[in-house]
């Protein structure tokens, strides 16, 4: 008996398990490389990380803005990178009655600017 609600409790778990969705979206410009990363963590909760990293030519610059724009939402910033030329935002979650996900085939843009320069 103890070993039947023992397999129950595992593959109950595991099947909770399961149901996180994750999504990376990727771009790339000449300066900058973009990761926005999704992960739904159920019906009602959704979970944004993004990572702005570096890789111009030039020395990596003091400070940048940035704005990250989806069809549910946007956000943006000022901020420095750090000593090895990335931001990392995380952790912002989402929490919503009736929620509209982001999903795969969505369009991101992402838009950074420093030093006089913008890319997206």
């Amino acid at each position: 008996m103890k070993k039947v609600v023992l397999l129950l409790l595992i593959s109950l778990i595991l099947s909770a398990c399961s149901e996180t969705e994750i999504f990376d979206f990727k771009g790339k410009s000449d300066n900058w490389k973009v990761i926005y990363t999704v992960e739904i963590l159920d019906e009602q909760i959704e979970q944004t990380k993004v990572n702005i990293e570096y890789n111009g030519m030039e020395s990596i610059p003091d400070e940048v803005s940035y704005i990250i724009e989806t069809d549910s939402g946007s956000m943006e910033g000022n901020t420095s990178l750090n000593d090895k030329g990335l931001i990392e935002i995380g952790g912002r979650e989402r929490r919503c009655n009736e929620c509209t996900f982001i999903n795969e085939s969505e369009y991101i843009k992402a838009t950074i600017s420093w030093k006089g320069n913008t890319e997206e």
